[in-house]
């Protein structure tokens, strides 16, 4: 059998993987196709991965944590009217 060939098989489980658990990246995959019984070093896992051109998606913040508002500064009117840290 070769490597190609078995490559194509681990490429089509590990999309499989992919389109189920989105927010797996390659060491996740990895762990499950290890469940499997399929012999496959980490670095080979990282290079199908990145083949197949999958990327974890981003996890979106629930809650957005907005900045305070500034407020302007008030021009001096007089001496040491206005303090500002260096």
């Amino acid at each position: 059998m070769s490597i190609r060939r078995e490559q194509a098989g681990i490429e089509t489980r590990v999309r499989e993987i992919y389109e189920t658990r989105i927010r797996y990246g390659y060491r996740c995959v990895h762990v499950l196709l290890r469940r499997e019984g399929r012999k496959n070093n980490t670095k080979r896992t990282h290079t199908i991965y990145n083949e197949v051109g999958l990327e974890p998606r981003n996890k979106t913040p629930r809650h957005r944590i907005k900045a305070k508002v500034r407020e302007d500064r008030c021009a001096a009117s007089r001496v040491n009217a206005v303090w500002a840290m260096d």
